[in-house]
């Protein structure tokens, strides 16, 4: 189920769950029609890899009923294995977060930077987990993350694609436990491209995010 939020403040830098351009982050051209980016009520779930935590990090704790699985990890790579995990781990603060109800929660904020203005995956964040809290929503359920690519990769700097199934997640009213159910359809399939950058040690933080819904690349 995607939990649609329109994104009014795009000229305003207010970058969240944005109604997307056609192009990718890098320039490239989408072949889809774009939709809200990261809009989803869902599961955060567990990957079959940890995600690494650096020195002072902490593991972010899930919500309650929440599930992320991570797919095709480990690549066999390390350095890619590396990016995946903090592709994972920004996953898991995100949910975190809403499970805290809490958009200025600070795990987040480890796993993303603060580079970058245009399509900024912390802005994005906080967007998403606010947009969640001020209907008092929490989530639950299933989120499978499979099919990453690399787009681009270097020492310092990575794109990355992958697809995001949220058939099986939810959102969830804080004060009553209520699941608010959905039918699946196509929209629930999530096209991501993300940029990353190496931190000093050795993490791999989200700069920009974009995401397509209904995308024929993850069906």
């Amino acid at each position: 189920m995607r939990l649609r939020t329109v994104r009014t403040a795009i000229a305003a830098g207010a970058l969240g769950m944005a109604a997307l351009t056609g192009c990718g982050i890098n320039g490239t051209k989408s072949t889809d029609d774009p939709t809200i980016a990261g809009a989803v009520t869902g599961s955060a779930s567990q990957s079959a890899s940890a995600s690494p935590s650096a020195a002072g990090v902490p593991e972010a704790v899930l919500p309650d009923g929440v599930s992320l699985t991570v797919e095709a990890q480990p690549t066999g790579d390390s350095q890619k294995d590396a990016v995946l995990a903090g592709v994972t781990a920004r996953y898991r603060a995100v949910y975190q977060a809403i499970g805290r109800q809490d958009p200025e929660d600070a795990l987040y904020k480890q796993w993303t930077t603060a580079t970058v203005k245009t399509l900024s995956a912390r802005q994005h964040d906080r967007t998403y987990i606010a947009n969640l809290v001020g209907k008092k929503h929490t989530v639950t359920g299933v989120y499978r993350v499979y099919d990453p690519k690399f787009v681009t990769l270097d020492d310092a700097k990575a794109n990355v694609t992958w697809c995001e199934d949220q058939t099986k997640a939810f959102a969830k009213e804080v004060a009553t436990g209520k699941v608010l159910t959905t039918t699946p359809s196509r929209t629930d399939y999530i096209f991501f491209e993300a940029n990353l950058e190496k931190a000093a040690d050795g993490r791999w933080l989200t700069s920009a995010l974009l995401g397509h819904g209904g995308d024929s690349r993850c069906q």
